[in-house]
């Protein structure tokens, strides 16, 4: 079984177009479940972030793999009272941005980013800016992002009628 999207376009904020490869009919899986079955490419996809889309095609026998988890993080804060929050991107040679997010004087802010590498670690900062447009020192963190993990492994011992882990991870 393999994943039959050839490319992904975000056409506009909050709408995506998945073209497709393979032999249709394709059924397209959103979040692991059945979202629809089509013999047309592309298939548009509503969704605020990039949303964990799975397709097969006419060739594929088995269910999709389990997509359990959104591709994106959610990175949040507690609230300064500023006017916006600038959140940033490292490229890996600079900051690059990333989105705002207001102060809506809720308790804590949140930025929803968007889609993220399987298994690679992203690091974004978010700036605070006040009504002059004064910046704060920014606050880093590092999303790794693991959306098919390795399933866990136990070794374990019987001992004296009872069960002991002897290695977990």
């Amino acid at each position: 079984m393999s994943n039959r999207i050839a490319s992904v376009t975000q056409i506009q904020p909050g709408r995506w177009s998945y073209e497709l490869a393979g032999t249709p009919p394709w059924r397209v899986y959103l979040y692991g479940l059945l979202h629809t079955t089509t013999s047309e490419s592309p298939v548009e996809i509503v969704s605020v972030t990039e949303p964990a889309v799975e397709v097969l095609d006419s060739t594929d026998a088995y269910a999709p793999s389990s997509v359990l988890h959104p591709p994106h993080a959610v990175i949040q804060w507690r609230s300064t009272g500023a006017v916006a929050y600038r959140v940033e991107r490292w490229t890996g040679s600079a900051w690059v941005h990333e989105g705002i997010a207001p102060d809506n004087g809720e308790p804590y802010c949140r930025y929803d980013t968007p889609a993220l590498p399987d298994g690679q670690t992203v690091l974004y900062r978010v700036v605070a800016v006040d009504e002059m447009f004064g910046e704060s020192i920014s606050r880093e963190v590092a999303v790794l992002a693991v959306r098919h993990p390795d399933p866990p492994s136990l070794r374990y011992a019987i001992e004296e009628g009872a069960l002991v882990a002897e290695d977990a991870s």
